[in-house]
């Protein structure tokens, strides 16, 4: 959706900057990036813990962080 919203329809806003727990305040790009190295670094450690590799799961998986709180 951000990458549709930035190229196609010029909605997305310029230069957002995020303020995260543990990095400071990172441009868009940063985030991002951050984001899928941390995600790698999760699949290495759930294959080495003895997780299947491209382990299924479902979109309720996925979201289910914004329940934690």
């Amino acid at each position: 959706m951000r990458q549709y919203a930035k190229l196609n329809v010029g909605q997305w806003p310029a230069n957002a900057r995020y303020r995260t727990r543990f990095d400071g305040i990172l441009d868009e790009d940063t985030l991002f990036e951050n984001a899928q190295s941390l995600g790698a670094e999760a699949e290495a450690v759930f294959a080495t813990c003895g997780g299947a590799a491209n382990a299924p799961t479902t979109a309720e998986q996925e979201q289910s962080f914004h329940t934690c709180w």
